[in-house]
């Protein structure tokens, strides 16, 4: 059941009864691209989704033949002064921040093609499951421009300096069984499954423990930075958190009952107030 639907002139969000929400870039004629309109509406997309408190899962998806190309061509040659052009690079990142800093997972769905500021949207998400027609295109050099919003970050994260450097000197283009094996998806899967398989993912996250989730997602991310013993003391204090949590009494009681727990916490309810 569909609890909430908003279309906007370049995407769609739906949040749906059982807690999976989505959001659809749907301007297939521009890929998707991003221009002042597009980042717009992801903007309010965005606003709205967080204040949903039924929504604990996202998947971000695009049209079959692109996911995003990334910057708009046409916004980027009309950049004529420092300031648009500052200006123009910071709604990128912005954007791209949205996802990287929402506290629910996010789950991209990935079709076609992904290039520019998309790739790192795309690999700002939690979990990226790839149709078989994807292909990443890092194609900054093509046109003289350094890779941006946090793009460079995320490929040394996930691939180390000298793998990330040669697809950046080089321009790569990387299709779905590639994206794979060097780690950028988690899953491959026929186009017509890609969205099945992002909701099965979503529904079962959804199902589960969303504040120890919430909490895991953030020792994700604190792990790339902290040492060893930082990282056990953040572990540590966050336990204390959930061991307190209903959930984490009915996962006790449910493990000692042999039944499948049913966990009633929620992101929002429990965390945000």
């Amino acid at each position: 059941m569909t609890l909430l639907r908003k279309e906007l002139s370049s995407c769609t969000l739906e949040v749906e009864e059982n807690g999976v929400a989505t959001l659809t870039m749907t301007d297939a004629a521009r890929l998707n691209a991003f221009n002042e309109e597009n980042l717009r509406n992801i903007l309010e997309a965005i606003i709205l989704l967080r204040k949903t408190p039924e929504a604990q899962v996202l998947i971000l998806t695009g049209t079959e033949y692109a996911f995003s190309s990334g910057g708009d061509i046409d916004l980027l040659s009309d950049m004529e002064s420092v300031e648009k052009a500052k200006w123009t690079f910071e709604a990128a990142c912005d954007a791209v921040n949205l996802f990287y800093n929402l506290e629910i997972p996010v789950i991209a769905a990935v079709s076609g093609l992904v290039a520019g500021a998309a790739l790192s949207m795309m690999m700002a998400c939690d979990l990226i499951i790839g149709a078989e027609n994807a292909s990443l295109f890092f194609a900054f050099r093509q046109i003289g421009f350094t890779c941006d919003s946090g793009t460079s970050y995320h490929l040394v994260c996930k691939l180390g300096y000298h793998k990330a450097a040669e697809i950046l000197f080089l321009g790569r283009k990387i299709d779905a069984p590639q994206a794979e094996e060097l780690g950028f998806f988690n899953r491959v899967v026929p186009v017509d499954q890609l969205l099945p398989e992002a909701r099965k993912w979503a529904e079962r996250i959804a199902s589960g423990p969303m504040l120890a989730m919430a909490y895991d997602k953030k020792l994700l991310r604190a792990a790339m930075h902290n040492t060893y013993y930082q990282q056990q003391e953040l572990e540590s204090q966050y336990q204390i958190l959930t061991w307190a949590s209903d959930d984490f009494k009915e996962g006790v009681a449910a493990f000692r009952e042999g039944r499948k727990p049913q966990f009633k916490g929620k992101w929002q309810k429990e965390y945000r107030g």
